[in-house]
């Protein structure tokens, strides 16, 4: 890996970054209408140190993070640089002093139609220094150069395709190298291996431990408890809009759990069960150019998860059980009859449903209500008369959504975009389970979402299942444990382990998903 350059950052009054620099939060306030996301906060940010911030979704987190970043002026409270106290005009106000930023929502840092390249260099274009006359061939050789902050490898080619058919987690990559790029004097990460493999993390983690390592003071924000005890020297504790606890290490999981959550959060445990009925039957099924074809069965009363990393084929399998891509090679069949679905219009008519990995852009409509998002798949039942919706049950619907997911929000018809990450989440679950399935498909269902909305969803999809068969697809193997009866493992488009949840270890999981495919 390209050894990071960590020159300080020199803002526009002169204030630069050293080994004692601070930055520090005093009894930061904010308030949105009647709601009180901050109350009080004060911490500090120290140079050369990861600082761990975690909390419930709702907690307050993009919060404090957007004030840190220049996105919200009107707050109460002191942000103080190094004994100054500063008040950010906009985000490029806060950039000048060094603090970088790659938020949860990959797509706010992409720029569909430009280029992987382009994205890469996007600071460098839209420069007063950039020119017209910005050559091709500079572009690639700079997009190269800023892809090696965080050693990745693109091929010319790659460099030159729309960065809209990168993955998720490809798109993550990009935005990190760019941000990396700036030499930070904060760093500031929210969520940012939600959807990578567990080799990716690893290499960020490598990253983020050179640059505290450096000097450079580390804001990271996740969901996953086991990342954060591991890199960072302080961890504090965001509940309602306050933070009720501060840790150092030795971390005692148990003991932030609780700060978090405000109660002790009972454990999903469970048995791997066998399963009942044959449900979806898939046969010789191709998922990726040039492999073969793979077999697998999804049982009645049984959850399943394949574990896979990027590249693996898990969302080209979920696509094609769920009609978005077509059936290269292979069969499938649905409780014994031929399944050929040629749109998600045909699976869902048979029952078979898909939770997408991005909920964002592929599950959701950001201006709508809850209700109509819930309602959106079956507005044909909900429709007697073509182009009236009966309201009163699309609301019915909604509501039975809201209490038996325990969303929080405010009602029916509140935006979808009102809600955190972990409700949204939970909307997009719980639409699929209002609709009885006969299959349902979750595409890394637990991205950015809080232990406790994940406690919720699991204990719902572990309900469903007695009903239905349940496939998680997931690059987790904790999650896979701790939801499924029985795990997969998928490499390079093949199935290389197939095993009972209960009879599966952690690094059983961890070492096939490594292995190369035959």
């Amino acid at each position: 890996m390209t050894e990071l350059p960590l020159a300080p950052t020199i803002p526009p009054d002169g204030i630069v970054s050293t080994g004692t620099s601070k930055i520090s939060l005093e009894g930061i306030g904010k308030t949105f209408g009647s709601t009180r996301a901050l109350q009080g906060v004060s911490l500090d940010l120290l140079a050369g140190k990861i600082y761990g911030l975690i909390g419930a979704n709702g907690a307050g987190k993009s919060t404090l993070i957007k004030i840190l970043c220049g996105a919200h002026r009107d707050y109460e409270g002191s942000l103080v640089i190094d004994g100054v106290p500063v008040r950010f005009a906009n985000p490029l106000d806060a950039r000048s002093y060094g603090i970088e930023a790659v938020h949860q929502h990959v797509e706010e840092g992409i720029v569909p139609g430009l280029t992987v390249a382009e994205n890469l260099i996007l600071d460098e274009l839209a420069s007063k220094q950039s020119h017209l006359t910005f050559s091709v061939r500079r572009a690639a050789r700079l997009a190269s150069e800023v892809a090696e902050k965080l050693g990745l490898e693109l091929t010319s080619s790659q460099l030159r395709g729309d960065i809209k058919w990168l993955s998720v987690s490809e798109k993550q990559l990009v935005v990190l190298a760019r941000a990396l790029h700036r030499s930070p004097r904060l760093f500031i990460l929210d969520e940012p291996t939600a959807s990578l493999s567990s080799t990716e993390a690893d290499r960020l983690f490598a990253v983020l431990e050179q640059l505290s390592g450096g000097g450079v003071a580390v804001l990271y924000v996740s969901h996953r408890l086991g990342e954060v005890e591991h890199l960072a020297q302080r961890i504090g504790v965001l509940r309602n809009g306050e933070l009720t606890a501060t840790f150092a290490p030795p971390y005692v999981t148990s003991e932030i759990v609780s700060s978090m959550l405000g109660a002790r959060l009972a454990e999903v445990s469970h048995e791997s069960r066998l399963g009942g009925d044959d449900v979806l039957v898939l046969s010789g099924v191709e998922i990726l150019p040039g492999r073969s074809g793979i077999d697998v069965t999804l049982k009645s009363g049984q959850v399943t998860a394949i574990v896979g990393l990027m590249g693996s084929g898990k969302s080209e399998l979920a696509q094609t059980i769920f009609g978005a891509r077509p059936l290269a090679a292979g069969s499938m069949s649905l409780d014994g009859h031929d399944y050929h679905p040629r749109h998600p219009h045909n699976a869902v008519q048979n029952g078979v449903y898909l939770v997408p990995e991005d909920r964002g852009a592929q599950a959701l409509f950001p201006t709508w209500s809850i209700q109509r998002n819930v309602s959106i798949p079956f507005l044909q039942s909900l429709s007697p008369v073509i182009g009236l919706v009966r309201t009163h049950e699309e609301k019915r619907r909604a509501a039975r959504l809201i209490e038996r997911l325990e969303v929080v929000c405010p009602g029916p018809d509140a935006p979808i975009e009102s809600l955190s990450g972990g409700n949204q989440q939970k909307v997009v679950v719980g639409r699929w389970l209002g609709g009885k399935p006969r299959v349902l498909v979750l595409d890394n269902p637990f991205v950015g979402i809080d232990v406790g909305a994940r406690h919720d969803i699991v204990l719902r999809l572990r309900e469903s299942a007695e009903n239905a068969a349940v496939l998680v697809l997931t690059a987790d193997p904790e999650e896979a444990t701790e939801v499924a009866d029985r795990v997969l493992v998928l490499v390079d488009g093949q199935l290389v382990l197939d095993v009972p949840a209960a009879d599966i270890t952690y690094q059983q999981i961890v070492t096939a998903t490594t292995k190369a495919a035959v």
